[in-house]
């Protein structure tokens, strides 16, 4: 009986680290289709038309290269899922984002994702879509902002600066202004919210600083 418990003891480690290996090297979970495009390695559970994701990264990358945190390309890796375990599995409870993008490797990881539209979608009623290329710019940005300012500060900057930022240099939000105001109008508060609202904020300390995102920071947070 006491060797059954160790024994159970010692698989314990090995069971929590298959697990959580995926989300750390999401290439474990065998994507089935792959491509590489201007520095990005793609990995998709549907098959890759080429010319399609060569437009939206090409755009995704004219999105980033308006920010002066953007360093030429920008190399990621690149996960598109369409919202199934997969997604559950890499995102560890993100539920209803549109991406995630991990600090450890910086890869980024996408909901319900479609090159043949640009679109990616999360289910919601409300905000429940946005282009997949802004949303490519939306998650490269996060890593170029943690590899700005450094990791724990970022962990720690209000959600307005950083998501409003990383939205304002993918060009949109989930939300548009029709559906903000009536938003507004009813009460209600949806998560799609700060984010809209933070980009409008962070577009208009920009606009007063002369576009210095250095100084946006740095008296913002």
């Amino acid at each position: 009986m006491g060797v059954s418990v160790r024994v159970l003891k010692a698989l314990v480690p090995v069971v929590a680290l298959a697990a959580a290996g995926p989300v750390f090297a999401p290439e474990l979970l065998a994507f089935p289709h792959h491509a590489e495009v201007a520095g990005k390695q793609v990995y998709s559970v549907e098959p890759i038309n080429e010319s399609q994701l060569t437009k939206i990264i090409a755009r995704a990358d004219a999105l980033v290269a308006t920010s002066p945190l953007s360093r030429g390309t920008e190399k990621r890796r690149i996960f598109l899922t369409n919202g199934g375990w997969r997604w559950h599995w890499l995102t560890i409870g993100a539920g209803n984002a549109f991406g995630i993008s991990r600090a450890l490797g910086e890869p980024i990881v996408l909901n319900r994702s479609s090159l043949g539209d640009d679109t990616v979608t999360n289910g919601s009623a409300v905000a429940g879509e946005r282009s997949l290329s802004g949303t490519i710019a939306h998650e490269v940005t996060h890593g170029m902002i943690r590899r700005e300012i450094g990791h724990i500060p970022a962990l720690n900057m209000p959600t307005w600066l950083i998501e409003g930022y990383a939205d304002h240099v993918a060009d949109e939000s989930s939300l548009s202004e029709a559906e903000y105001a009536e938003l507004k109008a009813r009460g209600e508060r949806h998560p799609a919210m700060p984010y809209y609202e933070g980009r409008r904020k962070v577009a208009a300390l920009l606009a007063d600083n002369g576009g210095s995102v250095q100084k946006l920071f740095a008296e913002s947070y």
